[in-house]
């Protein structure tokens, strides 16, 4: 019969269902003495095992009803015996014993009535179905092959016909015109035009031009595909992103603002708008006057508000009394706060609404900024120092009270967080030499109503809608449509404006007590106005309406959607060279599809990088869509900062492919837990990790120094050990602690020169140990440090006035003398710290035995 390719089954699937037919399914060669438990010295006895479709008849056990064809050396094979054997799959398997084995040439063995008969007169076996009467099969399985040994579909294929000798290094316009100019005077020979006004040349030059963008096309796919050679932007992040790197667009800048009003107001944070200096424009301006100005191009940087720094996260207080408030110096003249300070008294005037007001106008969290507003030698405004400006976080707000002044003081005792320490000494009152020495009170001030914001103008634009295809009906088989679909196209929009807004989100207090209830220590000013660009998220938020069966969406941005799954609305923003913004959504797998007649509306924000860095008193407008009462002033005191340009490409090329040995994303040993403390917390020093067996299962401890005098805060350890839950290794216990400071004892023995005054000598030695630079300042020693002989007397020995220095001691306290003066050291474990801090009310905390000769 005809031999006929199918690529589907039923025909097999038929045979086997119909009792009264049979057919061969499969042929399998094999050896007598191959079989186990057989001696191999036996001469070797080929058989052949055919697979049946169906049951196997009397008639198939007849040697005569098997006929083997082919061979090209050796021909006649004839099967001598047959016989039915068990199969472990349930199907019917007949097992011939053949004369001899053939060659490596393809044979095909039938079932027939008469195998004798000439070759005109056979006929198939009665009962076998003519489609599975034959089989082909070869003797010789062990022969290398470099073929896949699967059916090769040549008749559907469409033949094997040998196609065309073409030049496969044409690659663009000129060679494909070429190209097809060649072919066609090949296979069209009485064509000759070659006019350009020819049809026939216009054609071929129009294919030319389809080849070649296609070939560029191939071109650009294949530069693309590999990190190394790509030159487009998305295609260098995603590339990234395999690796594990998260590529930055760059981050938005944020600021200080400080508002000041004569009235008490409450702003809503959406209402509000600040915005860089416009000649002619008053502190207060209208919403409408900003549109006019940026339609007509006016240049300007708008800010808004950042609503995780507000109390309530919605709305900005505005009190009038804390527009300017005066440092409390208990009357003192020629007062300042030290370079380090985290504390003043502030006093602050009455409230112009509610005089009899008691209840105090800052709060824990509140946002001041320090200032110096007169120069400290000449009183004059324009003599301030402008780098003398610093912002603080308040940890703690509390009613003062001086005793010697009679009548309403209105005194806070004010304290904000270490991180906030004052960089500067800050000048609070000071004498004129040029005016009589006569006093110079308020050369600086505290600033309130401080908001943060951060760069980036709100708008909103219409990005068309999903349209549908033709609808697609797939078979399953002739005759059964499975179903009918809408496919929509792919929706894959442009922002219209741009620079696209990142911003990274603010460390939120509130965030954190879900966590654990004891953390709501908020987060230092200075660390404010730093963001991380990697943790930074487009300004995006995208809304479908409602529309037939669809309910209405708000689509939110994701950086990559490995994790959405099919109903998440998600999306992906991919900025270009340009600095267009693409949107990307999900396939229904990975990310939700928006259906088809889906439309599309976004609010974003625009405004990014450097551009938002602007300088100090430059912020100095503001609008209120809501409206104010008062007379309002807006400045920020301190230049905008974090403002980053997107990562180079180059860059990612360099720092992508070795991202994944750099950063350290499990704790195994107890020096990962140590290092990972300290890469996400900028407010620690040092830590250090040891690990310790319980008796029941391994405790890791974490020992935590923080920058400053102050020993770890419980919200600080409790944020730290959240933070590292998710590094922990499983086995481990994890358990974060305050460093143990070992305070210390030493004796010492001084002579003082001569020209020197005991007193003075005594003061300058206890300054070199103790002082703010002095040796045993906290953040001069850390985790397991040893504390050196050596460097104890240098430390004295380099105090004026002093001529020869003796360690009588040198011991922990209340241990005695171990040894260590002999050993010139006193070591310390390692989760340790050295500790002295020789103050008359802590002596536990370390203390110092002077004596002083000599000297005056």
């Amino acid at each position: 019969m005809t031999e006929v390719i199918c690529r589907s089954s039923e025909r097999r699937a038929a045979v086997r269902a119909t009792s009264a037919l049979t057919g061969i399914d499969a042929v399998e060669y094999r050896r007598y003495a191959d079989d186990e438990g057989v001696d191999s010295s036996l001469p070797a006895r080929p058989r052949l095992r055919v697979r049946l479709l169906g049951g196997a008849p009397d008639a198939l056990l007849q040697p005569r009803a098997w006929r083997i064809e082919g061979g090209r050396r050796i021909r006649g094979l004839r099967v001598r015996a047959a016989e039915l054997v068990a199969d472990p799959e349930g199907d019917q398997v007949v097992e011939l014993d053949l004369n001899e084995e053939g060659d490596a040439s393809t044979y095909t063995i039938r079932l027939i009535r008469d195998r004798d008969r000439d070759e005109a007169a056979l006929e198939p076996l009665e009962g076998v179905d003519p489609r599975y009467d034959r089989a082909s099969f070869t003797f010789k399985l062990d022969c290398p092959a470099t073929l896949d040994c699967a059916e090769r579909r040549k008749a559907c294929d469409g033949g094997g016909t040998a196609g065309p000798l073409l030049d496969y290094t044409a690659k663009d316009y000129a060679s494909f015109r070429q190209l097809l100019l060649e072919r066609l005077s090949l296979v069209l020979p009485a064509w000759r035009e070659r006019h350009v006004p020819d049809i026939g040349v216009t054609l071929v030059e129009l294919m030319a031009y389809v080849g070649d963008h296609l070939s560029y096309r191939q071109d650009v796919i294949a530069t693309e595909a590999y990190l190394e050679t790509a030159r487009l932007r998305r295609s260098i992040r995603r590339h990234a992103r395999l690796v594990d790197y998260a590529m930055h667009e760059g981050v938005n800048a944020r600021a200080w603002v400080a508002v000041c009003s004569d009235k008490n107001d409450r702003w809503r944070a959406a209402d509000v708008a600040f915005y860089t200096r416009v000649a002619g424009w008053h502190a207060l301006v209208s919403a409408e006057s900003v549109a006019e100005a940026i339609e007509a191009g006016t240049p300007l940087e708008v800010f808004l508000p950042v609503n995780e720094a507000l109390r309530d996260g919605e709305h900005i207080e505005i009190k009038s009394a804390l527009g300017r408030i005066r440092f409390y110096t208990w009357g003192g003249e020629e007062c300042c706060l030290p370079r380090g300070a985290t504390r003043a008294t502030l006093q602050i005037a009455p409230d112009h609404e509610d005089p009899s007001a008691t209840a105090p106008p800052l709060g824990a969290g509140d946002v001041l900024i320090l200032e110096e507003v007169l120069g400290p030698r000449t009183g004059r405004p324009e003599h301030a120092d402008p780098t003398h400006r610093h912002a603080v976080r308040l940890k703690s707000v509390t009613l003062a009270h001086d005793p010697v002044v009679e009548g309403e003081q209105r005194l806070y005792d004010v304290e904000w967080v270490a991180q906030d320490a004052l960089p500067f000494a800050l000048c609070l009152s000071s004498l004129n030499p040029d005016d009589g020495c006569e006093p110079i009170q308020d050369v600086s001030v505290a600033r309130g109503n401080v908001v943060l914001v951060d760069h980036g103008r709100e708008v909103s634009d219409d990005l068309g809608s999903v349209e549908g295809e033709t609808p697609i009906a797939t078979c399953e088989g002739p005759g059964r449509t499975a179903f009918t679909t809408v496919r929509a196209t792919r929706l894959r929009p442009q922002l219209p404006r741009g620079p696209l807004t990142f911003r990274a989100p603010l460390p939120s207090s509130n965030a954190l007590d879900r966590e654990a209830a004891h953390i709501s220590l908020p987060p230092a000013a200075s660390v404010m106005l730093r963001s991380d660009p990697r943790a930074a998220l487009p300004a995006l938020q995208l809304a479908t309406p409602a529309h037939g069966a669809v309910p209405d969406r708000t689509w939110w941005p994701k950086r990559d959607l490995l994790e959405s799954s099919a109903d998440d609305v998600h999306f992906v923003v991919e900025m270009d060279d340009e600095g267009d913004a693409h949107l990307r959504f999900g396939d229904d797998v990975n990310g939700l599809a928006p259906e088809p007649g889906t439309a599309v509306k976004a609010h974003y924000r625009i405004g990014n990088g450097p551009a938002g860095n602007v300088a100090s008193e430059s912020i100095v407008h503001v609008a209120v869509r809501s409206g104010t009462s008062g007379h309002v002033g807006v400045r920020n005191p301190l230049p905008a900062a974090g403002g980053q340009a997107p990562e180079p490409v180059d860059d990612v090329r360099l720092l992508a492919p070795a991202s994944l040995r750099e950063r350290r994303e499990r704790a195994v040993i107890p020096d990962d837990y140590a290092s990972l403390a300290l890469r996400d917390h900028e407010e620690l020093q040092r830590a250090s990790a040891a690990l310790r067996w319980t008796g029941s299962w391994y405790e890791v401890l974490v020992g935590l120094d923080p920058k400053g005098e102050e020993p770890a805060t419980p919200a600080l350890r409790a944020t730290i050990e959240l933070d590292l839950e998710r590094y922990r290794r499983i086995g481990h216990d994890l358990r974060v602690s305050a460093a143990s400071y070992v305070p210390v004892r030493v004796r010492l023995q001084v002579c003082a020169s001569p020209q020197y005054q005991r007193a003075h000598v005594r003061a300058a030695v206890l300054e070199a140990l103790v002082g703010r630079d002095g040796l045993f300042h906290p953040d001069r020693f850390t985790f397991g440090q040893t504390l050196a002989l050596s460097a104890l007397v240098a430390a004295v020995q380099a105090v004026p006035g002093v001529i020869d220095v003796s360690v009588l001691g040198m011991e922990r306290l209340f241990k005695g003398d171990q040894g260590e003066l002999d050993a010139g050291e006193l070591r310390t474990g390692p989760l340790e710290i050295v500790q002295l801090e020789h103050d008359p009310a802590m002596p536990e905390h370390g203390v110092i035995e002077l004596s002083i000769g000599g000297g005056r």
